[in-house]
C-alpha cells in the first residue's frame, strides 16, 4: 500500500513540476513577446524621429543655399532670366517659352503678382531663386514622391520645381495665408527653425500632404521660405519600411487624425480618418513612457515625436501576444508530454513487475 502511495506522490510530484516547467515557459515567451513588441516600437519610433530629423535638415539646407545666393552681390546666371515676361491680360508675370517639361533643364516654372520690369531688388531676389534649380533637384533626387520644392518670396511670386503649367499653378495672394508660409514668418517663427506643416490638401491635385519648410533671411530681413511637399502616401510607405511582424502603426497628429499607417486593416491608409477618441486621450497621457501599456484588448506603445505635434502609436492585440507565447512553448509541451508518456509506461511496467513478484 505504501508503495503505491508512493507511486502516486511522485506521479504527482511529477506532473506539477511539469506543469510547472511549462507555465514558467510559457511566462517567460509571454515576456519576451512584449519586450520584442516594445522593441519594435521603439525602432519604429527611431526610424521616423530620424526620418524627420533629415527632412528637418534637409529644409535647413535649402534655406542655407537660398540665403548665400540671395547675400550674393551677382546671383549665378540662369537660363531661364530671359524668359521672364508679363501674362497676357493679367497684372502679373512668368516664364514663358520653356522647352519641353520633360526636359531637365527646363523643368520649374515661376509666376509672380505685380507688373514688368520689377524693380533691382526684386529682379535679383527672383534671379536668386531661379538659381536654386540645382538644390531643388537635389532634393527631388533624395525624396523621389516630393511633389514639389518651391521658394515662395513675401514680395508676391514663387518658384516652383519641378515644372508645373500655369493652367495648374498661378501665383495668389492666398498662399500667405497657407500655413506653409505662415509658420515661417518672424512673428510666428522667431527662432527662424525649420518647420513642419499640419496635412493640407494640395490646391495642385496631389491629394493630402505636409510642407517640410524653412524661412528665408537676408540678413535681418526675412525674404520668404524654402520648401518642400510630402504626401501622405509617402508617409505612409516609410513606416512599412520597419519590421510589422503583425503589429499596427500609427502616425496621429493633435487633433486625433490618422496622418499615416501601416500594418493591421489600416496598411497604407492615407485618407485622413480620426482615431479612436478614448484611445487617442489615454495614448496622450502616455505618450512620454518608454515602457507597454494596455489598453482595453491590446497592448500600446505611444511615443512623442520631436519637431512635430505628432504621436506614433503601436498597437497589438493580446491575443496575438499571447497565442505567440503559447506557440513558442508547443515544443517544450510535447516534449514534456513525451516525457510524461515514458514515466507512465515506466511506473506501469514496475507495477505489474511486483505484483508478478508477488
Amino acid at each position: 500500500m505504501f508503495t503505491r502511495l508512493n507511486r502516486i506522490t511522485v506521479a504527482g510530484s511529477i506532473i506539477l513540476a511539469f506543469l510547472g516547467a511549462i507555465y514558467h515557459s510559457f511566462a517567460t515567451k509571454l515576456s519576451e513577446e512584449r519586450a520584442l513588441f516594445l522593441e519594435r516600437g521603439q525602432l519604429h519610433s527611431s526610424m521616423l524621429r530620424n526620418s524627420i530629423g533629415t527632412a528637418l535638415e534637409i529644409a535647413d539646407g535649402l534655406n542655407v543655399a537660398a540665403r548665400n545666393i540671395l547675400m550674393s552681390p551677382q546671383p549665378p546666371a540662369s537660363a531661364y532670366s530671359s524668359l521672364l515676361e508679363k501674362m497676357p491680360d493679367r497684372n502679373a508675370y512668368g516664364l514663358f517659352g520653356l522647352r519641353a517639361p520633360t526636359d531637365p533643364d527646363t523643368s520649374l516654372n515661376l509666376t509672380g503678382l505685380g507688373s514688368l520690369p520689377v524693380e533691382p531688388s526684386r529682379r535679383q531676389e527672383i534671379e536668386a531663386a531661379l538659381a536654386l534649380e540645382p538644390i531643388f533637384r537635389w532634393v527631388k533626387g533624395i525624396y523621389p514622391e516630393t511633389p514639389w520644392v518651391y521658394y515662395l518670396s513675401r514680395q508676391r511670386f514663387m518658384c516652383v520645381y519641378p515644372y508645373i503649367p500655369f493652367d495648374d499653378f498661378f501665383m495668389e495672394d492666398s498662399f500667405y495665408d497657407m500655413d506653409l508660409f505662415r509658420r515661417g514668418t518672424p512673428e510666428n517663427n522667431p527662432g527662424g527653425r525649420p518647420y513642419i506643416t499640419d496635412v493640407y490638401v494640395d490646391e495642385a491635385g496631389k491629394g493630402l500632404m505636409v510642407t517640410v519648410g524653412a524661412p528665408v533671411y537676408r540678413g535681418d530681413e526675412f525674404m520668404g521660405i524654402v520648401g518642400f511637399d510630402l504626401t501622405l502616401e509617402a508617409l505612409s510607405r516609410s513606416l512599412q519600411l520597419g519590421p510589422l511582424a503583425g503589429d499596427s502603426v500609427y502616425l496621429v497628429d493633435d487633433q486625433a487624425q490618422i496622418i499615416a499607417s501601416a500594418g493591421g486593416n489600416d496598411a497604407g491608409e492615407t485618407a485622413l480618418s480620426n482615431l479612436n477618441s478614448a484611445l487617442f486621450e489615454f495614448a496622450k497621457e502616455h505618450a512620454n513612457e518608454q515602457t507597454l501599456t494596455t489598453f482595453g484588448d491590446t497592448q500600446l506603445h505611444v511615443a512623442k515625436l520631436p519637431g512635430v505635434s505628432w504621436m506614433l502609436i503601436a498597437e497589438k492585440p493580446n491575443w496575438d501576444v499571447y497565442r505567440a507565447a503559447a506557440a513558442s512553448t508547443l515544443p517544450l509541451i510535447a516534449f514534456l508530454l513525451v516525457m510524461l508518456a515514458g514515466m507512465a509506461a515506466y511506473l506501469k511496467a514496475k507495477r505489474q513487475q511486483e505484483e508478478m513478484e508477488s
